[in-house]
């Protein structure tokens, strides 16, 4: 189930790559608890089912597995980061999630009593979960 805890805890072990056309990219450490973390939202629908890694200077697009799961050659420390997506329109059939301010107006002028704002500016830039 999505969640706004569930949205700032991947956000705070993540670095924002980008935001495109509803689709926020973070880069997240390529290690078995943030791995395994990744998993289970992507389980939950919260992250889109692929990631990627990059290793020997080609990209690699793989589907969510369990940690055990994945080939030693990513978990030998070749990898170093892997990238996710997480698709806001689609979350916000469940959640009220926004990028930031402008996407908040633009989208829900009226916004319900809680909302999950990616990158408030208001808040240095940081995850913020409204009205907390």
């Amino acid at each position: 189930m999505v969640s706004f805890e569930n949205i700032k805890e991947i956000l705070n072990k993540s670095k924002i790559m980008g935001y495109d056309n509803g689709f926020l990219t973070l880069e997240l450490q390529f290690e078995q608890e943030v791995f395994d973390l990744a998993f289970k939202r992507s389980e939950q629908y919260l992250l889109e089912p692929q990631y990627e890694v990059e290793l020997n200077s080609k990209i690699y697009k793989r589907n969510f597995h369990a940690w055990s799961d994945s080939p030693s050659m990513l978990q030998s420390g070749g990898v170093k980061y892997f990238i996710v997506s997480m698709n806001l329109d689609r979350l916000r059939g469940q959640i009220e999630v926004f990028y930031d301010e402008k996407e908040l107006v633009a989208n829900r002028p009226l916004a319900g009593n809680r909302f999950i704002l990616i990158s408030s500016t208001t808040n240095e830039g940081k995850c913020t979960i409204c009205p907390d």
